[in-house]
């Protein structure tokens, strides 16, 4: 299984039962498991390396505004 199904796998989890948890809430997940797993998932050399920084170029803009006639 691919290391970016595995980590958002099992944050999604931890989340699910922190965020009914009412004495903590979802705070921890974000320090302990959202932030570190994001940092490694969107590394220029991370799991999503060729997609993320060597196919995707700036998006030309949809609308181009109509100089007046």
């Amino acid at each position: 299984m691919p290391e970016s199904l595995i980590r958002m796998g099992a944050s999604w989890l931890v989340g699910e039962h922190l965020r009914l948890e009412p004495a903590l809430g979802i705070t921890p997940w974000w320090l302990s498991r959202a932030d570190p797993h994001m940092r490694v998932l969107m590394d220029e050399e991370g799991p999503f390396e060729k997609w993320a920084y060597q196919t995707m170029q700036p998006r030309a803009a949809s609308w181009t505004r109509s100089s007046p006639a």
